[in-house]
């Protein structure tokens, strides 16, 4: 529990990654958020203004966010204490400001939408508001060449992983692939959903909560590979086998290279 806030995340079925929030010196979180924070949702009385002996949540949010800038949540007009936050699905981030009242995730490099769900409390009551923030933007350009110099593009996907431990991730990972790059060529698996299913179970196995770190290898696998079935290239579950070999070389490539 942190600044009088429990933070309740569910997680998505999608990966997400992690984004870095910065604030300007001199300026405080509500100040920010206030200028950042165009959209409102209130409740009260009928005309809209607010009981004072009453528990009244007043979130103060963006209704959309641009891909990969930060999110400020404002319940800093709230009319309560003891503010349950409920955030679905997991933001790539969370940080609490100003003793609970303002709260920063952030967005995550895919569109999506967060389901926010506050509460508050007061006088034995208790008040429930949700807003929705959809994060939209450009998708990832197709690639020109798919299937083709697989390798290099793990090296290049890998370029703006930002791991604490990236040598011994990138080895963990590599075997997560080479081991799955297995099972797919002795036609284990009858679609290419299974197979996108066992490599989450696999790499999640393999990093634990580092997974989150190399969102920008997995999502430019899922681009490629996206790519490579618009043209043909993945007529059938074996034909991954060579791209998850692939993937285990760039791997391994890059954890050499950040040994020399």
């Amino acid at each position: 529990m942190k600044s009088g806030l429990r933070i309740i995340a569910y997680t998505s079925l999608l990966l997400v990654s992690m984004l870095c929030v910065t604030q300007s010196p001199g300026i405080s979180a509500t100040e920010y958020a206030k200028a950042h924070t165009p959209a409102a949702v209130f409740g009260g009385e009928e005309d809209g203004t607010p009981r004072l002996d009453q528990p009244e949540v007043v979130i103060e949010a963006p209704s959309s966010v641009k891909v990969g800038d930060m999110i400020v949540v404002d319940l800093s007009n709230s009319i309560g204490g003891g503010f349950d936050l409920v955030i679905i699905p997991e933001p790539p981030q969370v940080r609490v400001f100003n003793d609970g009242k303002v709260i920063v995730t952030a967005s995550g490099y895919e569109t999506t939408e967060y389901l926010f769900i506050a509460s508050c409390a007061l006088n034995g009551q208790s008040d429930v508001k949700t807003h929705r923030v959809r994060v939209i933007g450009p998708e990832p350009a197709k690639p020109s060449d798919p299937g083709e110099n697989l390798v290099e593009k793990v090296l290049s996907w890998c370029e703006t992983v930002d791991s604490p431990t990236p040598r011994d991730d990138a080895l963990k990972l590599a075997q997560s692939f080479s081991s799955l790059a297995t099972v797919i060529n002795n036609g284990t698996f009858n679609t290419a959903a299974e197979i996108v299913s066992a490599t989450k179970t696999s790499n999640r196995d393999a990093l634990g909560s580092n997974l989150k770190y190399w969102v920008p290898l997995l999502d430019g696998l899922m681009n490629e590979l996206r790519a490579m079935s618009d043209v043909g290239m993945l007529p059938d579950p074996m034909a991954h086998g060579p791209v998850w070999d692939a993937v285990s070389e760039g791997l391994k490539e890059y954890a050499k290279q950040l040994t020399e």
